[in-house]
């Protein structure tokens, strides 16, 4: 009867470290939630998500002509970048954000003809021909 109860806790002891690694793992992986460190990344087409960081992209850019306006009235003599933390300072951008509240950082690349391009990137996103060294 003794070893009865012992082979029978010795299961369940098993059962549970068994659990807790696979639900550790499934986590890892980003089954389970969508974590920032998971090896499966989310690509933002969960049914229902309707975020669009084109919209970023837009208030960036607009927010690099407004500064181009301001801080360059004769013009550039050659292209250049300001990123969003000088956007922000200046008062030309607020803080951005995606769509499930995680912070985003980029720039605006000014034109010598006044174009203004913005770029970022997000967790999960980053604009077509980002660069780093921008930021």
């Amino acid at each position: 009867m003794k070893w009865g109860l012992r082979w029978e806790l010795c299961i369940i002891i098993v059962f549970i470290v068994c659990l807790l690694i696979a639900t550790i793992g499934l986590n890892k992986f980003g089954l389970l939630s969508h974590d920032d460190n998971s090896y499966i990344r989310y690509t933002g087409t969960e049914e229902g998500d309707t975020f669009s960081y084109s919209e970023l992209e837009s208030m960036v850019a607009q927010a690099g002509s407004k500064y181009y306006k301001s801080h360059y009235p004769n013009g550039l003599s050659s292209n250049t970048a300001v990123n969003v933390n000088k956007l922000y300072n200046a008062g030309y951008l607020s803080t951005l954000y995606d769509g499930k509240s995680r912070r985003c950082t980029g720039y605006a690349y000014l034109t010598k003809t006044g174009s203004s391009f913005g770029y970022i990137k997000c967790p999960r996103y980053r604009s077509e021909g980002y660069d780093g060294t921008y930021e």
